[in-house]
């Protein structure tokens, strides 16, 4: 089993809580940081996150995630996908990953040009059961990793979901998430049905059932170890 690696979310308007969270997820031990870009007052954000991205990026050695997560998928801003395409567009200009909606990707007129996309789909209200067909629709996109985040409703939903996971074969990366005191299990051991990453949290979190980082990473390393002993 390979250990997952470890996300952060920056989930914060304020500017002065902003810096020092990112310096703290800097310092601390989770492996990526994702910047949610739509923490931020909609009216501002197409020309004024472009210096926060810099100074961001300038400040910090770990690889990031760009997010605009739309109101559709759970986020927080309210555009069309022309408009969420054209600020995605003015994002590629930054060397790091960018999340990409599967459900706006539908409609844009041209592929983006990346090769750290992170092609996502979400739904908040359950697991739907066709599962495999979204698997297969994001390989079209080529993307460095496909996400799919789901509320389950039944434990059957998480093992459900997982499995998906494991069943789907693709040279992208996979994340696979169920949100939810349900499916917090999976954020532990997505490892084990080939997800690669799984989301936690320093001090904001970004979606529901995040397990703090310093649990997650525990929990993450006994994971590791057994699966080391079991090879042996």
């Amino acid at each position: 089993m390979k250990k997952m690696k470890t996300i952060c979310p920056i989930f914060l308007s304020d500017t002065g809580s902003y810096w020092q969270e990112l310096q703290a997820l800097e310092d601390s031990v989770c492996d990526l940081i994702e910047i949610r870009l739509d923490a931020f007052p909609q009216e501002q954000l197409l020309h004024w996150s472009f210096p926060l991205i810099e100074k961001s990026l300038a400040a910090v050695s770990k690889p990031v995630i760009l997010t605009i997560r739309t109101k559709s998928q759970g986020g927080q801003v309210d555009i069309d996908a022309q408009t969420y395409e054209k600020w995605l567009r003015q994002m590629l200009r930054y060397d790091c990953y960018l999340d990409v909606e599967l459900e706006h990707a539908r409609q844009f007129e041209q592929p983006l040009e990346t090769d750290k996309m992170v092609i996502s789909y979400h739904d908040f209200q359950t697991t739907p059961n066709d599962l495999d067909a979204i698997w297969e629709e994001m390989d079209e996109y080529e993307a460095a990793i496909e996400k799919i985040a789901c509320m389950p409703q039944t434990t059957e939903d998480v093992t459900r979901l997982l499995i998906s996971c494991f069943d789907h074969a693709t040279s992208s990366e996979k994340l696979v998430i169920a949100m939810g005191e349900i499916g917090r299990i999976s954020r532990i051991i997505g490892g084990l049905f080939d997800s690669s990453y799984t989301f936690c949290t320093l001090s904001t979190s970004s979606a529901p059932g995040q397990v703090p980082l310093d649990q997650a990473v525990k929990y993450l390393d006994i994971l590791a170890q057994d699966a080391g002993k079991n090879e042996m």
